[in-house]
């Protein structure tokens, strides 16, 4: 039986034994670290920039960072509901339209939006904005706002 610290061996091909150092294993990540990373991820494809995304998570740069290190972080449930809220929305917004960048940025005429872009109402720092844009996408899904 092999401890995690001992060495792998493979037959090479020459039938020598050829050393290969254990490789160690990586923590797991909680479901809030992948949601994050994943965050970190979409919004990058989006071309934000890094203010827009503390703004969306209403996080400091250091902790976001920090956070995105870490197997494990610790946010405050504001800013994890703000992350989970951004994830549906973009989700939703590009099953609908395709193109979610496009969407976010261009002006809406709905009145919830006021021909502001959704994007503007995301980044005005309430969580009502993201209430009104998830519920907005909603009911124009399927109906089940």
């Amino acid at each position: 039986m092999k401890s995690a610290a001992s060495p792998s061996f493979k037959r090479a091909s020459s039938s020598v034994l050829e050393h290969r150092p254990a490789t160690p294993t990586e923590p797991k990540l909680t479901p809030l670290a992948a949601a994050l990373r994943t965050f970190n991820r979409v919004t990058e494809s989006l071309g934000m920039v890094t203010d827009q995304k503390l703004k969306i998570i209403n996080l400091g740069k250091t902790k976001y960072f920090d956070s995105l290190k870490q197997p494990a972080p610790s946010l405050n449930l504001d800013s994890e509901d703000r992350l989970g809220y951004f994830l549906l929305i973009v989700e939703l917004a590009g099953d609908l339209v395709g193109d979610t960048g496009d969407w976010l940025r261009s002006p809406n005429t709905a009145p919830i939006f006021g021909g502001k872009a959704p994007l503007d109402l995301l980044l005005a720092g309430r969580m009502e904005g993201m209430f009104t844009t998830l519920n907005y996408l909603k009911a124009s899904y399927g109906g089940w706002a």
